[in-house]
Order: C-alpha cells, then structure tokens, then sequence
C-alpha cells in the first residue's frame, strides 16, 4: 500500500474537496495558470449552486397553475434540492475551519504514526464521479415524449415549451447537467466524513494495541498514554465542532430518501401510480439506495469511533491495574493524573441531535417504517 507520511499526508483529501469546489488546501507557490484555473473552477462551482437555487425558487414559484398532485410531487422533490443547497452553504462557511481541521489531522499523523491510504481517496474520487454518473443515466431511460415535456418545462420553470421531438433530447441534457453536480457533491462529503472517521478509529485503535504489547508499565507509560489519548480527543472534538451540522443535514436528507424510496415501492398499493411517477420511478429508486447506503456507511463508521473510544478508555484501566507505584508520592501523583483525564468514552453527534452508534440505524430504520405507514394510512383514509 501507498502511504504518506510527510506534508503531503492530506493531499488527496485536499483533491477530492477541490473537485466539488471546496479549495481548502494550502495556500503554495504555483504557477499563475494554475492558480487561475483553480479559482475559476471554484467561482464556476458557486455560479451553479447559486443559480441551482434561484431555479429552485423558480420552480416552486410557478407551481401556482399546476394540478395539486404535481404541486405535491415538486414540494418533496424541491425539499431535498434545498437540502443539498443548505449542506453546500454550511460546507462553504466552513471552508477555513475545515482547512484547519485537516492541518490538525495532518500534524497528529506526523507525531503519532497516523497512516491515510492515498490510493483509497483517489479510489473514492473516481467512485463519486462513477456513482452520479451511473445516477444520471437513470434519467435517460426510455420515457414517452409527453413526460419530456412536462419535465423540460417543469425545470426551466415554465420559461421553455419544447415542440414534441426534441424535448427528450433536452430533457436529457438539462437533467444530466442537474444530477451530476448535486450528487457529486453530497457523496463528497458522506465520503469526507467517512476518511476521517477511519482515520480516528485507527488512530486510536493503534495506540491502545502499542500500550497494551509492553511488558512492563510504568507511571510514565501511564501518562503519556493520556496525554496522547487527549490530543487525539481535541482533534475529534475539533471534527465535530467543523462537521456535526453537516452530518446532521446528511442524515437528514438521507432519512427523507429512504421514506420516498419506501413510498415509491408501495408495498400495500396505497399510492396513485401515474404514468408520471412510473416513468420516473428509477431515478427515484435509485436516490434511494444512495441514502441507504450513505446512512450505513456514515453510520457504521461514527459508531467505530465510539467503539474505539470505549476500547481506549477499557486500556486505560489495564494499564492503570498494571502500573505500580511504588511511594506515596507516585500513588499520589497517579491518583491526581487519573482524575484530570477522567472523562466518558467520545462519541460522535449530529448537531447534537442524536449520537451515533450502532443502534441508530435501527432506531432511524424504525422510524422511518412508522413515518411512512403513518403516511400511508393518512393517504389510504
């Protein structure tokens, strides 16, 4: 495997989030074309999300002369739009705390044997662009050109009226180029989160196995072991002071595709299946899955970290069985040591609104199955 070790520790980190448009790396000496280019590939990604969101208004804006089921469809559709424009928005006012972040990240790697696959992170970037791409060929699936036209007047907000046979053409072109930048960025930043997750749980796991494999302990032992417990608990304190309220946007959105996934399969037919919903039901599907698994995954890896803590603070009280001390100045000093860095096992938040670990994904899976046959039974009624 390809590890780094040295200032480039975080580079492909810095690459990924650069091609979403989130340039947090290191202000270097390159050459003017370079910089240029990475400062108009940013303005450019900002020039889409502002104009995706004025979209948006406008869509919802002109829903006023559509039929009440349509109004209903664009209102679900539209909520998760805003969503992704809100976890854009959080994203870009942290740009400077996530530079930070990732220079902390970089510095305890350096001092504490901290290891990042890079061809992991390149992996994951192709992935991302992969699986929207994937994503947005969901959209060019054969659909009659009546739903062409619907569709292409329903994202212009009513501005285009596209004659019949060319309007799947354009429909095609103006979903495509919809799909990918949302996508791209949203997996990004599951994908982020899940990097640094690992890179935590590894770093602590690694430092309770280094302690625990020494023969002998001494009070030193001891004490360097909480004090590098404590600067790997001010890095994930940083982490999630920088990205508790994105997670918690994530989760969110990923809540509200598993129930329009569960909707959209019906399992006790009591939706009204048009022909618009069925032409469409792919895409649909396919948003779905990503936020079944992008909740698993965030999920799963959050909850390791807590795993991790717990185990560290389970060593912490072998060690501190193994240590001996030997006057009644040490016995002293050790019970003072003990009682400073005595503190519960870290677990990571979602805007403090709930923790992870591995019961959540049941307790949101659960939740998710009540809200939806509340749903239906509200529709069936």
């Amino acid at each position: 495997m390809d590890f780094f070790a040295d200032s480039h520790k975080m580079y492909a980190i810095e690459r990924m989030l650069c091609l979403v448009g989130l340039n947090v790396g290191k202000k270097q000496n390159k050459s003017n074309f370079i910089s240029t280019l990475a400062c108009l590939y940013q303005k450019l990604t900002v020039l889409w999300w502002m104009t995706f969101i004025l979209c948006l208004i406008a869509k919802l804006v002109s829903s006023y002369n559509l039929d009440s089921l349509f109004i209903k469809e664009r209102i679900i559709r539209s909520s998760f739009d805003g969503i992704l424009f809100a976890l854009w928005y959080v994203m870009m006012k942290r740009r400077k705390k996530i530079t930070i972040l990732i220079h902390g990240m970089e510095f305890i790697a350096q001092n504490l044997n901290g290891k990042i696959n890079s061809s992991c992170v390149s992996l994951a970037t192709i992935l991302i662009f992969a699986l929207s791409l994937v994503g947005s060929l969901t959209l060019t699936l054969p659909v009659p050109e009546q739903y062409c036209q619907i569709m292409v007047k329903s994202q212009s907000a009513g501005l285009l009226d596209i004659s019949k046979g060319n309007s799947c053409k354009i429909w095609y072109i103006m979903g495509f180029l919809d799909f990918i930048p949302k996508h791209v960025f949203f997996t990004a930043i599951c994908i982020f989160y899940i990097i640094i997750c690992r890179f935590y749980r590894n770093l602590l796991m690694i430092h309770s196995k280094f302690e625990l494999e020494k023969e002998q302990l001494n009070f030193n032992d001891l004490r360097n072991y909480l004090l590098t417990y404590e600067r790997i608990g001010k890095g994930l304190n940083d982490f999630e002071k920088v990205m508790s309220l994105p997670i918690f946007i994530i989760v969110m959105n990923d809540c509200l595709g598993i129930l329009l996934g569960f909707m959209v399969i019906d399992p006790f037919n009591q939706f009204l299946v048009t022909e618009r919903r069925r032409a469409f039901i792919w895409v649909t599907l396919f948003t779905s899955l990503q936020a079944l698994i992008s909740l698993l995954c965030v999920s799963l890896a959050a909850s390791s970290v807590a795993d991790a803590s717990k185990n560290a603070k389970n060593v912490q009280q072998e060690i501190l069985k193994r240590v001996h001390a030997s006057t009644i100045q040490e016995k002293t000093e050790l019970l003072l040591l003990v009682n400073k860095h005595k503190s519960p096992p870290f677990i990571l938040s979602g805007g403090d609104c709930f923790f992870f670990s591995k019961g959540l994904v049941l307790t949101i899976f659960g939740n998710v199955l009540t809200f939806s046959l509340l749903i239906l039974q509200l529709t069936s009624e």
